[in-house]
Order: C-alpha cells, then structure tokens, then sequence
C-alpha cells in the first residue's frame, strides 16, 4: 500500500505558509504607513515654504515704507535671507521626498508583481504534484497485473523520495528563480509585499484544460 503523508507534516507546511504571508502582510503595511508619513512631511513643508513666501512679501513692503524704517528694514534683510535659505532647505527636503515616495512605489509595485508570479507557479506546481500522485494511486488499484503494480509502487516510493528536504530545497530554489525573485545574504533584504491571491485570468489556461481532463478521464 502507498504510504500517506502525515497530517501533521501538511498541517505544519501550511502552517508555515500562513505564517509568511502574515509577515509578509504587516511589512506592506509598514511600507504604507511610511509613505502615507512621508507625503504628510510633503504637505507640512508646503504650507511652511507658503508661509515663508507670505513673510517674506510682507519684509519686502515693509522695505518700501518711511525713512524710519531702515533700521527695522534691515532686520528684516537678514530674516529674508534666513527665510530664504529655510526655502531652498525645505525644497531639497520637499524633493527628497518625493524621490523617496516614488522609489518605495516602484519597490512596493516590483515585490507585489514578483509575489503574484510565485503565487501562480506554486499554485500550479502543487496541483500538478497532487495530479501525479493521485493517478499513480489509482493506477496501483485498478491494473490487474502484480508486475505493473510493483512497477507503479515503486514509481510512488521514488515519488515520495523527491520529498526529501533536500530536493524540496532545490525545487523551490527553482521556483523562487522562475518567479523571478532573487535570494541574497543580506539581512536587510526581504520580501516585503502581501500575500496576494491570484484571479482566474492569472492561472494557466493550458494547466486548467489539462487537470479538467485528468479528473474525467
């Protein structure tokens, strides 16, 4: 008889993936609330450099008043220049932002696109896995032969074999690649995207055709 997978070992793989995807959920919420904080800096340092441009008209006309006001003009000289240098200070920060913003944009877009590639092929692998072993099971009980059926037990016992650790690890090292995300060492690097569920326009049409005939066959 073919022996079955454990449920604990499935209920822990599980486990694990939900586990990952909660992570992966609260790092795209992090990065949001970064944004959302940056671009409230971005509206704070507009009303100030407005505010700065209203001061500096008003020390502009104060410039163009009576003779004793020069004293009080040149006061207001050095406020101007201190106001203006205040402005070119918030423009870089301004504009520092909006770089900011936009980069994390481009990482949230490019992590967000990488996950839905992931999701799709593991999605596919594993029905194709469960396709396999559920044909080679019912091909053990139906052929009449004891020959084929040591023939495809011994097909299944390789077939679990390709569950060792060992191959898992280099499978998804595998797919992680045709998804198009790249491991490195560092521990500053991480996916940083939520979890996302794929729509039925993102599954393979052909992978689809093709389980819809095995199941009827």
């Amino acid at each position: 008889m073919a022996r079955k997978i454990p449920l604990d070992v499935l209920s822990a793989g599980v486990t694990d993936a939900l586990a990952e995807t909660a992570i992966l959920r609260e790092q795209c919420k992090s990065q949001e609330k970064e944004i959302k904080s940056l671009n409230d800096h971005k509206l704070e340092s507009e009303i100030e450099i407005e505010f700065l441009r209203e001061l500096r008209e008003i020390f502009e006309k104060k410039m163009t008043e009576k003779d004793e006001w020069k004293e009080s003009c040149r006061v207001s000289d050095e406020s101007l220049i201190v106001a203006k240098q205040d402005i070119k200070t918030l423009e870089a920060k301004q504009e520092s932002s909006q770089q900011r913003i936009k980069n994390l944009e481009e990482g949230v877009l490019s992590y967000r696109k990488q996950i839905e590639k992931l999701v799709i092929v593991l999605r596919n692998k594993t029905r194709k896995a469960l396709v396999s072993s559920i044909a080679i099971k019912s091909a053990y009980k139906i052929v009449p032969s004891l020959k084929d059926q040591a023939t495809i037990q011994r097909l299944h016992s390789l077939s679990e074999k390709a569950t060792s650790p060992r191959w898992v690890e280099k499978d998804v090292d595998s797919v992680l690649k045709e998804a198009g995300v790249v491991l490195t060492n560092e521990a500053n690097d991480s996916l940083r995207t939520p979890s996302l569920t794929p729509t039925e326009e993102t599954t393979d049409d052909g992978e689809t055709r093709r389980l819809k005939r095995r199941r009827h066959a």
